[in-house]
């Protein structure tokens, strides 16, 4: 079978947490739809689905998702919305560091 050529959930996280910094809330497909254009995914690998039948896309982005929640950067408000939470926004401006695993992540420029 061959490798995915798509962003890992790891690598989806700092963009992810990017679009939730502009402080309101978001249905997942709406972020999936987002970081969708930002890599410029053709329709071919929004196609590409996982065993289950889920498109794989979809599914790592829901597991970025997960593990920010999980580290306390994202919450839901109400069932199916996201926002940042105080500690996204802290990381986003460089007040905290981001997760080890986010090699070479700068927050971006202000101004």
């Amino acid at each position: 079978m061959p490798v995915s050529s798509l962003p890992t959930s790891k690598e989806i996280e700092p963009d992810l947490l990017g679009l939730f910094g502009k402080q309101k809330e978001w249905r997942t497909k709406d972020f999936v739809d987002e970081l969708a254009d930002r890599y410029s995914l053709t329709h071919q690998q929004l196609q590409e689905k996982l065993p289950s039948g889920q498109p794989r896309f979809y599914h790592r982005c829901n597991w970025a998702k997960q593990d920010m929640k999980e580290a306390g950067l994202v919450e839901s408000p109400k069932r199916g919305y996201w926002r940042i939470t105080k500690r996204g926004l802290d990381i986003l401006a460089g007040i905290v560091p981001p997760p080890p695993y986010w090699h070479n992540w700068k927050p971006p420029k202000r101004g």
